[in-house]
């Protein structure tokens, strides 16, 4: 008889223990909002799950990476679209100082308007988001120019950094996305060096060199369209680069759902589960209660 107490006393606990990590994990359930909060909550999918996290973390990666790149290529797009409207600016006074009328006192005003607008050409190369210089390639915590009128373009010597940077697609590609002020200002191939040709302007207006002028002036439209090609290029990769972004965030908002079909509660579930508990436990009390209550000393 007595190891028929005993028993049914572990009988009884123990049922009365499943009732109440029943409510347990139905109370961490509404609480936390997830169905799995431990391995032992649901073993089969505890690999599944951490894939999933794993390609959410991947994706949330690339969409922060693809954002900082979509800022940068938007300033750099506005630089270049500054740079070509300075430009044209440095055209109509070279149209003005070309003309054969004009006076050395007449010339050196407009030459010294040009030496002013070539300082912001310059500052525009020098472009920077945050603490990037962004048409330094690869170097990009230091100007890539310094004005220089030692040098025949007007500038320091460029150190050769190239910009080797790729976008991380989230498709799995990737795509370039700058280009270096080298390039884009200071191309050495013909018709290409913007620098160079508004230099050569700047000197001749100053030594009122006609001829000078004339060969500055000629070269000034190929520039216009190399600088503008610049932009063109730019105007391209901030299309590419919202694509991107896009498809990112598809992405990312295709792996929270998943993440969350695979590890979020149910919380109506969870709630009716833990009223049945409370209830069970309630039912299990009071039927424990009503026992008789018998001890060693009754059967002496």
């Amino acid at each position: 008889m007595i190891q028929d107490l005993k028993a049914n006393s572990e009988m009884f606990l123990a049922a009365y223990n499943r009732i109440l990590d029943r409510a347990g994990r139905a109370t961490e359930q509404i609480t936390s909002g997830k169905r799995v909060n431990s391995p032992s909550d649901d073993p089969d999918q505890v690999t599944n799950i951490l894939l999933m996290r794993a390609s959410l973390d991947r994706a949330s990666q690339i969409g922060r990476n693809l954002s900082r790149i979509q800022s940068e290529t938007d300033v750099a797009e506005q630089a270049l679209s500054n740079a070509v409207t300075v430009l044209e600016s440095i055209n109509t006074l070279g149209t003005q100082g070309a003309t054969g009328t004009q006076t050395a006192e007449a010339r050196q005003p407009i030459a010294d308007q040009v030496e002013s607008l070539f300082g912001q050409l310059v500052q525009l190369a020098n472009t920077s988001q945050e603490g990037r210089y962004i048409f330094h390639g690869d170097n990009d915590q230091t100007a890539p120019y310094s004005v220089d009128p030692a040098q025949a373009n007007g500038v320091s010597v460029y150190d050769g950094a190239t910009a080797t940077r790729q976008a991380l697609h989230p498709s799995g590609t990737t795509f370039a996305y700058s280009k270096t002020a080298a390039e884009v200002f200071d191309n050495p191939a013909a018709g290409k060096n913007v620098f160079q040709v508004v230099n050569d302007l700047r000197l001749a207006l100053e030594a009122n060199d006609s001829a000078g002028i004339g060969t500055a002036m000629a070269s000034m439209r190929t520039v216009q369209n190399h600088l503008s090609s610049g932009l063109a290029y730019y105007g391209s990769v901030q299309k590419t680069v919202a694509a991107a972004v896009e498809s990112s965030s598809e992405l990312e908002t295709q792996c929270q759902t998943s993440l969350s079909g695979l590890e979020d509660a149910d919380i109506t579930e969870a709630i009716l589960e833990l009223s049945q508990a409370v209830t069970h436990r309630d039912a299990a009390l009071a039927a424990k209660a009503k026992l008789p209550q018998t001890s060693l000393f009754d059967y002496l």
